[in-house]
């Protein structure tokens, strides 16, 4: 209960906040959202959905929401990036499948997710690099899908992930030390070739 009419009392500072500086703010079932940047989920639903003009989830958003099941982004999500603890700790998050619209995702941002199972990096996935310990102490992750253009895997990205013990990844990645634990079986794929890398073959040639 306490809980509650904290986060009442946020969103009322947020909302005169926003009033006093003439800023545009929006209340999407309980997501807060200023200037295309979610800054605080003050709900208490287990499945969410990302309002698709949402660029930015902020720092901590949605940190310790414990009863959140599963995450939603529309089919033409504007998200960009996700800051660092945005999802951190949220026990009950089951599955990620993070849109292609993405560019960033910060250190931390899914760690202590103990109850994730799966986080699928779509194939359109823009963002090259999978930052340190952003799913790290996520010790239920069995599933973690690469796209072709991943390209480098951080300093315990994926540490202390106890359950996971198969990866495939692109062979041109660079894997830092403890990027993995030990039980982790890695194996390369081909990257399939951009037209880009296509035309540049060509002109080699």
């Amino acid at each position: 209960m306490l809980l509650h009419h904290f986060l009442l009392f946020l969103l009322f500072l947020l909302i005169i906040f926003a009033f006093v500086l003439g800023v545009h703010l929006l209340v999407n079932r309980g997501c807060i959202v200023i200037k295309q940047k979610l800054v605080k989920y003050v709900g208490f639903a287990s499945h969410v959905k990302i309002p698709g003009s949402v660029e930015i989830i902020g720092e901590g958003a949605f940190e310790n929401c414990n009863k959140l099941e599963t995450v939603h982004f529309a089919e033409k999500s504007a998200l960009r990036y996700i800051d660092m603890f945005a999802f951190s700790e949220c026990t009950s998050l089951k599955e990620i499948n993070l849109p292609d619209s993405m560019w960033g995702i910060a250190p931390f941002a899914f760690s202590q997710c103990t109850g994730l199972e799966k986080v699928t990096l779509s194939s359109g996935f823009l963002c090259d690099t999978v930052q340190a310990g952003t799913f790290i102490d996520c010790v239920s992750l069995t599933d973690v899908t690469f796209p072709d253009n991943i390209r480098n895997i951080s300093y315990r990205a994926f540490g202390r992930c106890e359950s996971l013990t198969y990866v495939s990844v692109p062979k041109s990645a660079i894997i830092a030390h403890n990027a993995f634990t030990d039980k982790v079986q890695v194996e390369r794929f081909d990257e399939k070739m951009s037209e880009e890398n296509k035309l540049e073959e060509q002109k080699r040639e």
